[in-house]
């Protein structure tokens, strides 16, 4: 459940799903469902509790966002964050983001355009396997793709993963600690 910029609440649910409690997308306008209180830390360090988004802006860093299906709800909050909206006007923001399907079906879709006018560059691929991102992000000898990072080298970048299936995930950190990025400069969505 995310609040958006015009304060309406907004879901961003996976319709596949046979659980029913999950189904919130049958739901329609004028439903009601309760909500419990805000659970996780946002995006932070899983090695470093004190590093977070804040630290990638504070510093000016670039920042990178990897997410597939679901996982592109959390990263949607922050790049409608003013505080990153005003970082991309000088520094790099990239979101990276995976579209099982087709872009009809990928989400947010109608906001790209206005967060490319913000200066955050979007870049979907269509692949209806994840080990595609991999093979979108890193060189076939496994270096960061120069085209894909070419603002800066990797001891200056951060990343904010989301919605990546596990095994995934861990590739691509075994990947990016292979170039160089230590693990304070990898941020995972927390919602425990």
């Amino acid at each position: 459940l995310l609040v958006g910029p015009d304060q309406q609440f907004n879901t961003l649910n996976d319709s596949s799903s046979g659980d029913p409690s999950l189904q919130l997308h049958a739901m329609g306008p004028g439903s009601q469902f309760e909500v419990s209180e805000v659970h996780g830390k946002g995006f932070a360090s899983l090695f470093h509790s004190e590093i977070s988004i804040l630290t990638t802006l504070e510093e000016g860093r670039p920042l990178y966002l990897i997410g597939s299906g679901t996982g592109l709800g959390p990263l949607r909050s922050v790049l409608e964050w003013a505080p990153v909206q005003a970082h991309a006007s000088n520094h790099s923001v990239t979101l990276f983001y995976h579209c099982a399907h087709s872009l009809d079906a990928a989400a947010y879709v109608d906001d790209w355009d206005r967060w490319r006018s913000d200066g955050i560059h979007v870049v979907p691929f269509l692949h209806e396997d994840y080990d595609a991102i991999k093979g979108a992000l890193f060189d076939e000898s496994g270096k960061l793709s120069a085209g894909k990072f070419s603002h800066g080298d990797a001891q200056n970048m951060h990343v904010l993963m989301s919605g990546l299936p596990g095994k995934i995930t861990a590739r691509l950190v075994r990947l990016f600690a292979d170039n160089a990025l230590l693990g304070n400069q990898l941020l995972f969505c927390d919602v425990r």
